[in-house]
C-alpha cells in the first residue's frame, strides 16, 4: 500500500515538476522572447529602443520601459516620427484566445506619458508603394481597457512657424476596443464601446493669420465639452495692414464654454461625418477690424448656404444655442480718424437644422436678439436652405427704440453722417438669393434729420445736410399707427459679405420709407 502510494505522488510530482521547471524557464527565457520578437517585427526603417522588459508568465503581463521609437523614410535616413513613452503595459494576454482563435485578447493595455512628434514634411511615401492600412495584421486584436495616461502631441511644418499644432497633455479611457484585418483597411480602423479623451492646452497654426487654442476638452458618446477657446490673428490690428494688399478681417473671437450633446464621429461613403444633438455657446465674444484704406478683396464671397454646402466634410447639427454674446465691427477709414464701430450685447440666438449630407429638406433657421449700440433691441429671422444651388434664403425682424444719435459712432467716421432722432419701431422682410433681394419695411420714428460733414469731420455742411433733408420725411406723415412705408430692392456685390449684403438691404429699406410717399403697396 506505502509502495503504491510513493507511485502515485512519483506519478504526479514528475509533471508539475516539469510543469514548474517549464515555467521557470519560460519565465527566465520571456525576456528574450519578447526582445527577440520585437527585433524580428520591428521594419528596418523604424529604430526601436528600451531601458527593460518586465514579464510574468502566468499573469500574461508585459511592461516595456523608457521607450524611444524613431520612424525614417523607407527609401531614405530621414527621419520623420519619433516616440517616446514612459511605459508600456500589457495585462492579462489570453492564452486561449491566442492559439485557438488567433485573436490577441487584453484585459488591459496602459501606455505611461507618451510623446509623439511628427513631421510630414519630412515622410515620403516610396515609389510603387501601395498603402494596405496603418500596419499590416494577421491577427484580431481585442483590448478590454485601453488607457493613455499624460500624453502629447506635436505636429510640424516647415517655416517660420514650426509648430502646426500642439497637445500639451491629454488622458484616453477607452472600452472593448477592437481592430484586425477586416478593420484595418477601414477609414476608422478601430471598433469601441465606450470612451473618454481629455485634453488640455492644445494649439493649432491656422494658416498665414490666425492661431486657435483651447485650455481644457472633454469628449465623450453622450457628453462633450471644451473651455476657452481663442481664434485669434496673429498680428496686432496695425501690425495686419502691413502684411496685406487686401482687405482682410482682424479677428479675436474668444468662447469660454462650449458643450456638445450626443457627438458622434464616423465615416458616410468617402466623407468624413460629424453628428450632433446639440451645441450650446456661452458668453462669446468676437470682435472684427477691417481696414478699409486697403484694396478691396474682388474673389466671390459666397454665402453661407453655399459655404456650408461645399465643406469638406459632412455635418448634421441639430440644434445651436448661444447665450449671452457679444459682437463688435470696426471699420478704418483715414489714417487720422478713429474707426467707426457697431457693435451687440445680450446676443441670444437659437439655430436649427445644419444639415450639409443632402437628405434633410428642412431649411435651416436662425433666430437671434440682440442689444444694439448699447440702446436698441433688434430682433432676427433668418432662412435657408443649404442644399440650394440659388441659395435662397428669407429675413425678417425688427428693431426697436433705437436712439439714432448712437448710429452717428459708426456713420460719422464711415460715412461723414450724422442722424438724429428716434427709431421707435422698424419692421422689415425680404426674400433673395446670391444675387438679388426685394422685400418691405415700415418704421415709425420722430424728428429724423441728417446732418453731412465737411471732410475733416468737425463742422456741418450746411448746404449738404439742407439738400438731403429735402428729401427726408421726418415722420409726421405717417398712417393712423404712426408707420411709414417703404420698399426694398437690392443688388448684391458678390465680393461683399453676407452681413453686407444684409446692410446694404436695411439701409435701402430705410432710405426708401424716409424719401418715398410713405404708403403702404395694396
Amino acid at each position: 500500500m506505502a509502495i503504491r502510494k510513493k507511485t502515485i505522488i512519483g506519478a504526479l510530482a514528475v509533471p508539475l515538476l516539469v510543469l514548474v521547471v517549464g515555467l521557470g524557464v519560460l519565465q527566465w527565457r520571456a525576456k528574450s522572447i519578447v526582445a527577440n520578437f520585437l527585433s524580428r517585427k520591428i521594419p528596418n526603417h523604424m529604430a526601436l529602443a528600451y531601458s527593460n522588459i518586465e514579464t510574468n508568465i502566468l499573469g500574461g503581463d508585459v511592461i516595456l520601459r523608457d521607450i524611444a521609437l524613431n520612424i525614417s523614410n523607407r527609401d531614405t535616413v530621414l527621419n520623420h516620427t519619433s516616440f517616446t513613452a514612459q511605459s508600456l503595459k500589457i495585462n492579462g494576454l489570453n492564452y486561449g484566445q491566442l492559439f485557438f482563435k488567433n485573436t490577441i485578447y487584453l484585459d488591459a493595455l496602459t501606455l505611461k506619458e507618451p510623446v509623439l512628434r511628427y513631421s510630414p514634411f519630412n515622410h515620403h511615401q516610396k515609389t510603387g508603394h501601395t498603402k494596405k492600412g496603418i500596419v499590416g495584421l494577421l491577427k484580431t486584436i481585442f483590448i478590454q481597457n485601453l488607457k493613455i495616461d499624460n500624453g502629447s502631441f506635436y505636429l510640424f511644418q516647415e517655416g517660420k512657424d514650426s509648430i502646426k499644432m500642439a497637445v500639451e497633455s491629454y488622458n484616453l479611457m477607452l472600452s472593448e476596443g477592437e481592430t484586425g484585418p477586416m478593420l484595418i483597411t477601414k477609414k476608422i480602423p478601430l471598433s469601441f464601446k465606450d470612451y473618454r479623451l481629455e485634453v488640455r492646452e492644445t494649439f493649432v497654426d491656422m494658416g498665414t493669420f490666425e492661431t486657435l487654442n483651447t485650455s481644457k476638452i472633454i469628449i465623450s458618446p453622450n457628453d462633450s465639452q471644451i473651455n476657452n477657446i481663442v481664434l485669434a490673428t496673429k498680428y496686432s490690428k496695425e501690425k495686419l495692414s502691413t502684411h496685406l494688399t487686401v482687405e482682410r478681417d482682424y479677428v479675436d473671437l474668444t468662447i469660454p464654454k462650449l458643450e456638445i450633446g450626443e457627438l458622434n464621429l464616423g465615416f458616410k461613403s468617402d466623407r468624413f461625418l460629424v453628428t450632433v444633438f446639440e451645441s450650446r455657446f456661452y458668453r462669446p465674444n468676437l470682435e472684427i477690424y477691417r481696414d478699409k484704406r486697403l484694396p478691396d478683396n474682388l474673389q466671390e464671397k459666397p454665402l453661407y448656404s453655399r459655404l456650408l454646402r461645399e465643406l469638406p466634410i459632412g455635418i448634421d447639427i441639430a440644434k445651436i444655442s448661444i447665450s449671452d454674446g457679444y459682437v463688435a465691427y470696426e471699420e478704418k477709414i483715414e489714417d487720422t480718424r478713429k474707426a467707426g464701430m457697431l457693435y451687440f450685447k445680450q446676443l441670444d440666438a437659437r439655430i436649427n437644422n445644419i444639415d450639409n449630407t443632402g437628405e434633410n429638406k428642412e431649411r435651416t433657421r436662425v433666430r437671434a436678439s440682440a442689444e444694439i449700440l448699447g440702446d436698441g433691441k433688434l430682433d432676427l429671422d433668418w432662412g435657408f436652405h443649404i442644399n440650394d444651388p440659388a441659395d435662397t434664403f428669407t429675413m425678417s425682424g425688427s428693431l426697436m427704440d433705437l436712439d439714432s444719435e448712437k448710429l452717428s459712432t459708426f456713420l460719422k467716421p464711415n460715412l461723414r453722417v450724422k442722424a438724429k432722432g428716434t427709431i421707435d419701431a422698424m419692421y422689415f422682410n425680404f426674400q433673395g438669393d446670391s444675387r438679388e433681394s426685394k422685400g418691405d419695411m415700415k418704421m415709425k420714428y420722430r424728428d429724423f434729420r441728417f446732418e453731412v460733414l465737411d471732410r475733416d469731420r468737425l463742422k456741418i455742411n450746411k448746404f449738404l445736410t439742407f439738400i438731403g433733408n429735402i428729401f427726408v420725411n421726418d415722420g409726421s406723415k405717417a398712417d393712423e399707427d404712426g408707420f411709414r412705408f417703404g420698399d426694398i430692392e437690392t443688388e448684391r456685390d458678390v465680393t461683399k459679405s453676407f452681413f453686407n449684403y444684409l446692410w446694404q438691404n436695411m439701409e435701402n429699406g430705410i432710405l426708401n420709407t424716409l424719401t418715398g410717399d410713405g404708403k403702404k403697396d395694396t
